[in-house]
């Protein structure tokens, strides 16, 4: 889904438009099984970047996500959720534009893959 990864607000959004058969098959098989509710994204992350490759730019590039996703949420909660009119337009294209930078220094890494290229 190009329009939507190109269009969503959040990084998580993003994620889950982005290949979604597989994104589906991380969530139920990883995330929804995993007993430990603190750690259940770093292990559907972990299993992310093995079917990957073992890689460093890899794993740079996929454990960011949590980083990046525990500050997005604050700022979604306190200033776009509950916004209005171009109050909300604002703030979204402010989150829009620091999301899809923040994918693009995501995907240098993932280009790069080992350390001495990164």
């Amino acid at each position: 889904d190009v329009w939507g990864c190109e269009t969503v607000v959040t990084l998580r959004d993003s994620m889950k438009v982005w290949n979604k058969a597989v994104q589906y098959w991380v969530a139920m098989v990883v995330y929804k099984r995993f007993p430990v509710k603190s750690l259940k994204i770093h292990a559907a992350l972990f299993v992310s970047v093995i079917w990957h490759g073992y890689h460093a730019g890899y794993f740079f590039c996929i454990y960011f996500c949590p980083f990046y996703l525990m500050a997005e949420d604050i700022y979604y909660k306190l200033y776009y959720k509950d916004a209005t009119g171009t109050k909300k337009k604002i703030i979204g294209f402010i989150m829009w534009f620091l999301r899809s930078h923040s994918e693009s220094y995501q995907a240098a890494a993932f280009l790069l893959l080992t350390f001495d290229r990164i």
